[in-house]
């Protein structure tokens, strides 16, 4: 099940690559278009949150499978999120039976 999120994933994300080209220079525009590609991907929820620089996603799914795609998106987003990595923006993924403690968390 990981492998077809995970490939539907990055082909949402490679029809938004022109989105976040375009956004490179504003970061919350490029979390918005993160946010949108995360959530066509089987994310139940996906919150920005300015204040502490990041992008917060709801995934049911195991812990290391969360870990797995939070590298895999934050590897496969690198060409394309300057503008967050820059400003030490964090992909955080959250269970839905926990939203306080994030399963995974990686730079972006």
């Amino acid at each position: 099940m990981y492998k077809k999120t995970f490939g539907v994933f990055v082909f949402i994300i490679s029809l938004l690559v022109l989105s976040i080209s375009a956004a490179q220079a504003d970061a919350n525009a490029a979390a918005i278009v993160m946010c949108q590609g995360l959530e066509a991907s089987n994310a139940t929820q996906c919150e920005i949150n300015h204040s502490k620089s990041t992008i917060d996603a709801t995934f049911n799914t195991s812990d290391s499978e969360a870990r797995t795609i939070c590298v895999g998106v934050a590897n496969a987003m690198a060409n394309y999120t300057s503008s967050l990595r820059s400003g030490g923006w964090m992909l955080r993924i959250f269970s839905p039976y926990n939203s306080e403690i994030p399963i995974a968390t990686c730079k972006l």
